[in-house]
């Protein structure tokens, strides 16, 4: 009876003996690990972001002070300014001054003259005159311009404004990816200290032979998927960042970004916000104005079928010869197109064309306007619904994770269950942090393509 209990101690013994060296170069391996650890984390952004947090508003603002293709928009507004200051030229006269010096070859001997004779034998003729220039009628191309340019300004500023809300987007976009990255990372550092206290445990189970090696290679494979995880997930949050910095002009790589609350959504119908959409965006308000220049170019090419009128006169400050005593001269022109070649039909067949295009824009313009805003507005709710239900499934997850830990400790299940226990709490977590940026993203893409960022 002792000698198979002793035969039994003694397998027992060499057993562990061999363990050991496996146990060992396990231990050396996840030592290793540990340091590899160290070093990406030297690499990786985690530490805890300082000073005052930067908010989406004041990310917005500074994007607009920084914004090159914002100023180049206002130089457009500019040069609408510009034209409209020239379209006042069919309403205002033109004034100029002239001086001139007349020499002409007079033979000596030819003989002399008075009056007009003696004036054109005259060797040297100076002149000296304001001469002015007023139109009367041009064929309603004034008012034509006159409300031409007051549209054009309109257009510009209009696409400014729409440029504007479209770079809200992009800063929103960078903002929203540099928060969710920063907090993927995070969340994936939270499994990886979860999996080093799994390591360390497991090493101390398997010295004692109550789990296997092969459950700590397993641990310790799914460490090494986390840390690898976790370098994309840096690398996401620095390219993000990069970007916020473009666009706000300022470095935001270690300041902190407000993880601030979404606003609630709305509670008109989807019809509604079509119909807002497609009334108030800016850029389907531009194309109404680009419409309606086009319909005054319309108008300025039928000035060339009709009659034009001007006065030009002249005050002379100096005259020589019988002329001398005539200060002043007027002229009332009224010119008729009678026949130049087809231009003007071209001029107005070419403006009839821009017109077309122009309402066909704007029914494009507002078609698109109506089904970006229905999209944009299933989006924000779809990704809403999609928040809630991965956060109740996200603490689920957690609180199913936490009892199957306690239960390993009991052993009650085995090291495995805990593993895929983990696995999936992680997926979820991380699943649960995209959709919560998603929602956020998704609500101010909605609120742009109704044309309300308030």
């Amino acid at each position: 009876m002792r000698r198979p209990i002793l035969l039994t101690l003694a397998l027992a013994a060499a057993a562990l003996a061999l363990a050991a060296p496996a146990h060992a170069l396990l231990t050396r391996k996840a030592a290793s690990g540990s340091s590899a650890s160290l070093v990406l984390s030297a690499d990786t952004p985690h530490a805890a972001p300082s000073g005052p947090a930067l908010t989406l508003r004041e990310a917005y603002a500074l994007a607009l002070d920084r914004s090159e293709a914002l100023a180049v928009q206002a130089q457009d507004i500019e040069e609408a300014k510009a034209r409209f200051l020239d379209s006042f030229r069919y309403f205002l006269p033109d004034v100029r001054f002239r001086t001139s010096r007349r020499e002409q070859d007079v033979r000596e001997g030819s003989g002399s003259a008075e009056g007009i004779s003696s004036d054109a034998r005259r060797r040297i003729t100076p002149e000296e005159k304001f001469t002015f220039t007023q139109p009367i009628f041009s064929g309603f191309k004034e008012i034509a311009a006159l409300r031409a340019s007051g549209a054009d300004r309109r257009q510009q500023r209009l696409e400014y404004e729409r440029a504007e809300q479209l770079l809200f987007v992009d800063v929103m976009e960078a903002y929203y990816t540099a928060l969710e990255s920063r907090r993927d990372a995070e969340i994936l550092r939270e499994i990886s200290d979860l999996l080093d206290k799994r390591l360390k445990e497991l090493e101390e189970r398997v010295r004692l032979g109550r789990s296997r090696e092969s459950e700590l290679k397993s641990s310790l494979a799914d460490q090494r998927l986390v840390q690898a995880d976790l370098t994309e997930a840096a690398e996401r949050a620095a390219i993000s960042e990069d970007l916020l910095s473009f666009y706000i002009g300022q470095e935001v790589r270690g300041r902190a970004l407000a993880d601030e609350a979404l606003p609630p959504m709305p509670g008109d119908t989807i019809e509604s916000y079509a119909d807002l959409a497609e009334r108030t965006r800016k850029d389907v308000k531009a194309y109404e104005d680009g419409l309606f220049l086009a319909e005054q170019g319309v108008l300025s090419a039928t000035a060339g079928f009709l009659p034009k009128a001007w006065v030009e006169g002249n005050y002379y400050t100096r005259r020589v010869g019988f002329q001398n005593g005539n200060d002043w001269d007027a002229l009332l022109v009224l010119e008729v197109p009678i026949f130049d070649g087809a231009q003007n039909w071209s001029g107005l067949k070419q403006a009839a064309v821009d017109k077309e295009k122009a309402r066909l824009l704007l029914e494009e313009s507002r078609r698109v306007a109506r089904r970006e805003a229905r999209s944009a507005f299933r989006s924000a709710l779809l990704s809403r619904q999609a928040e809630e239900k991965l956060g109740e499934a996200n603490t689920a997850a957690k609180e199913n994770y936490d009892i199957l830990t306690a239960e390993y400790r009991l052993s009650l299940v085995n090291n495995l269950e805990v593993l895929d226990a983990l696995r999936r709490y992680q997926d979820i977590n991380r699943r649960y942090n995209g959709a919560k940026y998603r929602a956020h993203r998704e609500y101010w893409r909605f609120k742009s393509a109704v044309g309300d960022l308030s």
